[in-house]
């Protein structure tokens, strides 16, 4: 009896370890806010919504120790209405991230699933007025259904892909080189038949973030490209220098054929300043699309937001955003507009769990 406790006790002591090297994190965004829009659908309104300052989500990511430096690592993600309690898409539960894979200081990372492209890796971050960024409120993000900016979504790679396979080097002196491939999987179609595949070259050091990415999408179906499509094309870049007082972002991309559709083409422009004061974080940013097509529908977009840290959790928000188009085209920030400019203003608490 003496001796298979003590087996035992050992074999718990060697367990114990080996457990600790694993883990699984439960985290979170609870984001809701007032908003009042000056026109949604030719009327003004005043709402209780979610997701204003950042999406509201829920999610689930880990990593186990494997040894010699290398981790397993995993990420679940699903967005949530706070306003309604209803989860965020009618298609999919983990409708922002699923994707597993493998990571190392010395090899680099690997993932595979349903992921975002390297374009909004390098980008994301540096475009619009951070912390302020519901997709919809922006003009290079997911785009209003029905609104001018539709015709240019996912400018800097909103959009998440399934079926991708996404690949990042070991820092070098704060270079790191990124490779994204999704494959289309159409039926009865060729395997580059709707494939889009990103390249990218990033450097973070020091006050400085910077980054270069290319993205293109084939034509997708049975007979690719045709008369009225072609593929998809995305170059942007961008940088960020954080001077101390304000840090200042600016982002630049160039979108040809958007959603595969031919002659849709656009540029948007982003620059954006950040002052953090105390338990304070003012920002401000301007943005423009520049429509390339007949249509000639360009959009201008003002932002100004101001957060208020009661925690390392918990914060108060305002947030403003003015949006104009030319030409005839409706507006849309985070409603539909019926004019071709909108206003909307949105006070809020966001807490991170």
């Amino acid at each position: 009896m003496k001796k298979k406790t003590m087996v035992l006790s050992m074999a718990a002591a060697f367990a114990l370890p080996a457990m600790a090297q694993s883990s699984v994190t439960l985290y979170g965004i609870a984001d809701m806010a007032v908003t009042r829009v000056s026109d949604k659908n030719g009327v003004g309104s005043t709402e209780v919504n979610s997701g204003n300052l950042n999406t509201s989500r829920f999610g689930l990511r880990g990593s186990e120790d494997l040894g010699g430096g290398l981790n397993a690592i995993f990420n679940l993600e699903s967005s949530i209405s706070m306003d309604t309690g209803v989860g965020g898409s009618s298609t999919a539960f983990w409708n922002r991230a699923a994707w597993v894979g493998l990571s190392s200081k010395t090899m680099g990372r690997l993932t595979m699933g349903f992921q975002r492209p390297v374009i909004y890796d390098l980008l994301g971050p540096l475009s619009h007025t951070p912390p302020f960024g519901s997709p919809a409120a922006r003009i290079d993000g997911a785009a209003i259904a029905g609104s001018a900016l539709e015709r240019f979504d996912n400018t800097i790679g909103t959009k998440r892909f399934a079926n991708s396979v996404k690949y990042s080097t070991p820092d070098m002196a704060g270079f790191k080189v990124h490779g994204f491939v999704a494959m289309g999987e159409v039926a009865g179609a060729s395997s580059s038949s709707g494939r889009t595949v990103d390249v990218g070259i990033g450097y973070k050091r020091g006050p400085l973030d910077a980054g270069l990415s290319y993205l293109k999408t084939k034509c997708s179906g049975v007979s690719g490209c045709t008369a009225t499509t072609q593929d998809d094309t995305v170059l942007g870049l961008g940088a960020g220098y954080n001077f101390g007082p304000a840090t200042l972002r600016a982002i630049y991309t160039r979108q040809e054929n958007a959603k595969t559709a031919r002659g849709n083409d656009a540029d948007t422009m982003s620059v954006a300043v950040i002052v953090p004061m105390n338990a304070w974080q003012f920002a401000a940013g301007y943005q423009q699309l520049n429509d390339k097509t007949a249509l000639n529908q360009d959009v201008k977009q003002v932002n100004l937001s101001a957060v208020y840290d009661l925690s390392k959790r918990t914060a108060l928000y305002g947030i403003y955003a003015h949006q104009s188009v030319d030409n005839g085209g409706k507006a849309g920030i985070s409603f539909l507009s019926g004019k071709d400019s909108q206003n909307q203003l949105s006070l809020g608490l966001r807490h991170f769990f």
